[in-house]
């Protein structure tokens, strides 16, 4: 079992995403951000969600990450919206796809990143939510939780050993996002 550390989520453990075969074949999986679920983009969330459940079956990937962003507005979540969301989480549930969570900046409500909305989906034992930097020593992957502190978020990214790979939400200084934000 892979190494996670150190982690504030519930006690139980993450829930596995790999097989003992991980290091004959390397780890396979699907990786997704900014999903940004709200009223207006609900019924296309929830058809990337299903797509995203089938290509999994498909592929038998070991586990879909997502990097940030899965709700749209920070604090406010509305029950049709989580009745909707929870009805296909628990279609992934069956399935038998394991799932990690990170926050980013429109999940998180308080600076330090230990308040966010993604801990509802602390019910489902098939997926593990991010709220400190884990490391998974086994796959040498990273997974780098949103804070909203630059100090702190810098912290976490500097903190992944050299040769792991980051999954995460994070901004990179000086990019030009497709909006044309900076």
């Amino acid at each position: 079992m892979s190494k996670r550390v150190p982690s504030r989520s519930p006690s139980r453990p993450a829930p596995p995403i790999v097989d003992d075969t991980i290091n004959q074949r390397g780890w396979s999986g699907l990786t997704f951000g900014d999903l940004h679920v709200k009223a207006a983009t609900l019924a296309r969330c929830l058809l990337v969600l299903k797509k995203i459940r089938k290509l999994a079956l498909k592929h038998k990937v070991d586990g879909v990450v997502c990097n940030g962003d899965f709700w749209d507005q920070r604090g406010m979540l509305f029950v049709r919206q989580i009745d909707a969301i929870n009805e296909e989480l628990q279609r992934h549930k069956e399935a038998g796809i394991s799932w990690i969570m990170i926050p980013g900046n429109h999940d998180q409500v308080t600076r330090d990143g230990q308040v966010h909305s993604l801990s509802i989906f602390d019910q489902y034992d098939n997926i593990h939510v991010v709220t400190d930097l884990e490391l998974d020593d086994d796959r040498r992957i990273a997974y780098v939780p949103w804070r909203e502190d630059a100090e702190l978020q810098a912290g976490l990214f500097k903190s992944v050993p050299a040769g792991y790979t980051a999954f995460g939400h994070g901004e990179i200084k000086g990019s030009v996002a497709n909006n044309g934000h900076k």
